[in-house]
């Protein structure tokens, strides 16, 4: 069949089979049908759907099955950082508190630990 604005050759689209396509008009007509497959085209397009409706629940299906895989990821090694970020405060706080409180020269002190490498 020919496009009629363009003249064009149509295409059959595979989305959906009932329309023809002219990509250079960038339009989609409806296939004209004939009386007497119009109730087998019913019957083929609600089986059609109920497939695509099967298809489609077993997409999301397996949507839900790999994010719920992905979240058992996470859970495992989420408290890592967490963990590191503490000791990190717990280091800085035992520095601070060395320095005012008890008056530790850090500078001195590494001074003496390479000093003692040295010899």
């Amino acid at each position: 069949m020919k496009c009629p604005h363009c003249g064009e050759e149509l295409v059959r689209s595979t989305k959906n089979p009932e329309y023809l396509l002219c990509y250079t008009c960038k339009k989609k007509y409806k296939v004209p049908a004939a009386s007497s497959s119009e109730s087998h085209s019913h019957a083929s397009r609600k089986a059609d759907k109920e497939r695509a409706k099967a298809r489609k629940r077993e997409r999301d299906t397996a949507y839900t099955q790999m994010l719920d895989i992905g979240m058992d990821d996470d859970d495992d090694r989420g408290h890592g950082g967490l963990i590191f970020l503490i000791i990190l405060l717990l280091i800085i706080a035992a520095l601070v508190v060395g320095y005012f409180v008890f008056n530790l020269d850090y500078v001195e002190y590494i001074k003496q630990i390479i000093a003692h490498f040295k010899n």
